[in-house]
């Protein structure tokens, strides 16, 4: 297995690891390397002494274009021992999250609003009342759902009615009603149970 290794650290990369380094590697066990970026690179030990290289470039290895902190929040599930690789979303009840965050539920829901949003500009949730008066924590939660129907880099937060009235439309848009006063919640006078009430709705509907 040593032997590998250094052959893969003197060829400058597993690109360059070819079948021709693959015979020098005599070992009377089975030896399997496993190189996830940019290139995956299995060498099996075979019968007879015989190795067999297999190298093949990794479709999810391109170098992506630069794109915008925001982008990178779009609701794209990552293995978390692999953040590169896409894997399917583990879906969790709110009972269930509020369980494993030994928390309460409003305490679970601000605190996942706030990973949700990490990396937003120009939003800082604390509470459920005034954090949300200017829309811009209502359009980013839903920008990492719905980006083609939030245009957040065009939102301003002293423009509150158009982004309250933007993040309501889409929540209507996908089934989610809300009865909320936009006057009173741009004051911030607005009940905190109702914004906790319409987070906890979207978070049934794109978590669960």
């Amino acid at each position: 297995m040593h032997e590998a290794l250094n052959l893969i650290q003197e060829t400058q990369g597993p690109s360059q690891f070819t079948e021709s380094h693959a015979r020098t590697c005599r070992k009377s066990a089975s030896v399997t390397l496993f190189i996830f970026s940019p290139t995956d690179v299995t060498v099996v030990r075979g019968e007879g002494d015989r190795e067999r290289l297999k190298v093949q470039q990794n479709e999810a290895a391109a170098s992506p274009s630069a794109t915008s902190s925001i982008d990178t929040h779009v609701n794209r599930p990552r293995c978390e021992n692999h953040p590169t690789v896409s894997c399917e979303k583990v879906r969790e009840t709110l009972s269930d999250l509020v369980k494993r965050s030994g928390g309460s539920k409003r305490n679970t829901l601000l605190n996942w609003c706030k990973r949700k949003t990490t990396g937003y500009p120009n939003i800082e949730i604390t509470n459920f009342s005034s954090s949300w008066s200017d829309g811009l924590a209502f359009c980013a939660l839903l920008h990492t759902y719905l980006p083609d129907q939030i245009p957040y880099q065009e939102l301003h937060a002293r423009r509150k009615e158009r982004n309250l009235r933007l993040a309501f439309n889409v929540l209507r848009s996908v089934g989610i009603k809300t009865t909320m006063d936009l006057e009173a919640l741009m004051r911030g006078d607005c009940h905190w149970q109702d914004v906790l009430f319409l987070v906890e709705s979207v978070y049934n509907h794109f978590e669960t």
